[in-house]
């Protein structure tokens, strides 16, 4: 069956293509849907094509399964054929064909063989795509990053779950960095699972194909699997939530992609992030401790059988902060972000019941399960960031606290 792109243009599985008289039959097959294609091979069939099309044919590209060599080689073949870009034909197959999986490596070979994409220049390390929307929203990280004399450009929704669109915003924005922090709407369920490592595979691909550093946030849930124990760099991860499981899984690809591919990379595990009491942004508890105290509602916290949870509460400024150190010094390796105190639930609650000035009682809630209460080591973020966290986490509840009252018209206390 073939998807018909115009009304002269179209691609199709080479055993369901459509019988037509005046149709000129492109297969592709003979091309590999990854790298290694030669610009020779890949620019002779675009030149058939192409003339075809002149000619007044139709044409129809065949591969296997019609999905990438062919939509790619069509892409190639519009563009030679008509005035679209390079990148608005790519755009212009896929929302004709509905196919997202064109390969990043067959968009670059055919780009190059066309000459249809412009000369590669030496990519700037200072040149950062940041992938978004955050699991921690920061309106102030733009900025921030723009202030540290790095030239940023945000990348989300249809970009990221295709590699091919990826690749061509790449090169348009000359960049050398990709900072990736797009993450699931729902990142505690099963398919969240899926859709991480399927985003983080895009832009694995391309940080390979352009020779980009890469910055993940991964978290310090990869250890969720502990008890008590202070763990650096080297400790094996241990998750239990699926959160941590995504990230342990996310790690392990970004491990196999810098000793197959020599990928540069930077994993970042910070601790319990926070900073935005806006509703649906993590962690959720605190939000609900600030809003029972503001109605003077009773705030339950949790024990467990090993004991209360102690958080290592890193503030998001402390976050942005390392995100930059990293992105100006580059190192590889995982990097923890652990802070110098931990809290527990209990003592989170009672402060901000202090300091909203609450009349809430505080309540436990026993619960038949164990609590991973494990401190992260930050040695090597001190000695190759020259990073620490700089905000005490008492002083940065009242930040949290004086951000909710201000969004939802509440007087400042303390």
């Amino acid at each position: 069956m073939t998807r018909w792109i115009t009304d002269q243009l179209g691609t199709a599985p080479y055993e369901q293509v459509d019988s037509l008289s005046d149709c000129h039959i492109l297969d592709v097959r003979d091309l590999v849907d990854r790298g290694g294609n030669t610009a020779g091979a890949v620019a002779d069939l675009l030149h058939q094509g192409a003339a075809a099309m002149k000619s007044g044919r139709k044409v129809v590209v065949c591969c296997d399964r019609g999905m990438s060599r062919s939509n790619a080689i069509a892409a190639g073949v519009l563009a030679m054929t008509g005035s679209d870009t390079f990148s608005a034909a790519v755009e212009r197959v896929l929302t004709a064909t509905g196919e997202t999986q064109i390969k990043p490596q067959m968009i670059e070979i055919v780009g190059r063989a066309g000459g249809l994409l412009p000369i590669r220049r030496r990519t700037s390390p200072t040149n950062v795509i940041v992938t978004g929307p955050a699991l921690h929203p920061d309106d102030a990280l733009m900025p921030a990053l723009t202030a540290a004399s790095l030239d940023t450009t945000m990348i989300e929704g249809a970009a990221l779950s295709n590699a091919a669109l990826l690749h061509l915003r790449t090169i348009e924005c000359d960049a050398g960095t990709v900072l990736h922090l797009a993450s699931p709407a729902v990142p505690h369920v099963n398919e969240a699972v899926g859709q991480t490592l399927s985003m983080l595979k895009n832009v694995l691909d391309v940080c390979v194909l352009n020779d980009l550093y890469l910055v993940y946030l991964s978290s310090a849930e990869v250890f969720s699997g502990l008890d008590h124990e202070r763990v650096d760099e080297r400790a094996p991860v241990r998750p239990r939530s699926t959160i941590g499981q995504t990230h342990a899984l996310a790690e392990q690809l970004i491990d196999m992609h810098r000793a197959v591919h020599q990928l540069r990379a930077a994993v970042l595990r910070p601790g319990v992030v926070y900073g935005d009491p806006a509703p649906g942004s993590p962690p959720m508890f605190l939000r609900t401790f600030v809003q029972r105290a503001a109605e003077n509602e009773a705030i339950v916290t949790h024990e467990y059988l090993n004991g209360e949870p102690a958080l290592e509460l890193l503030h998001i400024d402390d976050l942005r902060a390392a995100m930059i150190h990293t992105l100006l010094r580059q190192p590889d390796g995982v990097i923890h972000l652990g802070t110098a105190e931990a809290m527990t639930t209990r003592q989170i609650a009672e402060f901000i019941i202090g300091a909203t000035g609450s009349a809430s009682e505080r309540r436990t809630l026993n619960l038949d399960d164990r609590a991973s209460n494990i401190r992260l080591g930050f040695d090597r973020a001190e000695h190759e960031l020259g990073w620490t966290a700089q905000i005490d986490p008492r002083e940065g509840l009242r930040r949290y606290i004086a951000l909710w009252n201000e969004r939802n018209g509440r007087p400042h206390v303390g």
